[in-house]
């Protein structure tokens, strides 16, 4: 059996293939930062509380960010962490929006602590505090003061428990 003989590539087809590719690169790298694929609009689902505008400051949007170089994952963990939005997920909509949808923790009330006064939700989490009663929208408790949220557990969202009211009744068994 004899050797197979040796090919010899041609120099100009090494040259049109590394051509093809440079080619086809700065192609795609113009689209992928061209205006067209910038963010341009927010369309924002399930905010109540939460106007457009603020929901972009909090995931840390701008308009005319390449929208390929945002992390959808980052935005929804950018919104996650703000202690309003229970839940959020975020899609490109291409060419030039995102989509966000949101779920809103609801405030169901007001009560006094020693901070001043907090918003709870449903599963008692502190979601807002407030020093004064002005613009407080919701049904607000007078009966008792919350002894045990102080300035800094009213900013990390800590659940309200009923040990935390003096004189509370306990009603587990």
């Amino acid at each position: 059996m004899g050797e197979r003989p040796r090919v010899r590539r041609s120099p100009r087809r090494l040259i049109k293939g590394l051509l093809f590719l440079v080619v086809t690169g700065g192609l795609v790298g113009l689209l992928v930062y061209s205006p067209i694929f910038t963010l341009q609009k927010l369309n924002v689902k399930g905010a109540v509380y939460l106007s457009e505008d603020e929901i972009a400051y909090i995931a840390r949007l701008q308009k005319g960010q390449p929208l390929f170089n945002l992390e959808t994952a980052e935005v929804t963990e950018n919104l996650l962490k703000d202690l309003r939005i229970e839940s959020a997920t975020v899609k490109r909509n291409l060419p030039y929006s995102l989509d966000v949808t949101i779920t809103e923790r609801v405030p169901v009330a007001t009560v006094p602590s020693e901070y001043g006064y907090v918003d709870l939700d449903r599963q008692g989490k502190v979601i807002a505090a407030y020093r004064s009663l002005r613009h407080v929208p919701i049904l607000i408790l007078s009966l008792t003061r919350i002894a045990s949220v102080s300035p800094e557990a009213v900013s990390g969202g800590r659940r309200v428990e009923p040990s935390d009211y003096p004189g509370s009744v306990n009603t587990s068994s």
